[in-house]
């Protein structure tokens, strides 16, 4: 795969997936336009297994640290 990358507006609305990003998330530009990135960048800590808030992130600037996570797709694979 090559680098999958997802644009977001400052609100964290998801505006661009590359064909990467498309591919892993299993979103098309076109659906995920819109949505909050937390719906289409669904990410699991795997040591706390507690939900990554990808929006959080984005809309207050803050560092979210976790070692591995878990990305579910949009048919709900892991």
């Amino acid at each position: 795969l090559g680098d999958a990358l997802l644009v977001t507006d400052d609100i964290g609305r998801v505006t661009f997936l590359n064909p990467a990003a498309s591919h892993i998330t299993g979103w098309s530009n076109n659906d995920a336009a819109g949505k909050n990135i937390a719906e289409v960048l669904s990410l699991t800590d795997v040591s706390g297994r507690h939900i990554v808030p990808t929006d959080t992130a984005l809309t207050s600037g803050q560092t979210i640290e976790f070692s591995t996570a878990l990305l579910t797709c949009r048919d709900n694979e892991i």
